[in-house]
């Protein structure tokens, strides 16, 4: 049997400490940390709003270039 190794691109992940999704995504960063999968974590106070994510679209421009 012949093993399909694939690359799993870096990933970018931020979420916000009130964002209903927090904890799903605090355990998927623990996944992806348990895997070795190369990513970046970033957390901060915020919820799931354009509010949010517009403090880290730059962030996440800068590290996607880096990346390439």
């Amino acid at each position: 049997m012949q093993s399909d190794h694939r690359v799993i691109p870096a990933l970018f992940l931020c979420c916000g400490t009130e964002d209903f999704l927090y904890p799903t995504n605090r355990a998927f960063h623990q996944f992806l940390q348990e895997q070795d999968i190369l990513h970046a974590y970033f957390e901060s106070p915020g919820i799931h709003d354009y509010d949010f994510w517009s403090q880290y679209l730059a962030k996440m421009m800068r590290w996607t270039l880096d990346e390439v």
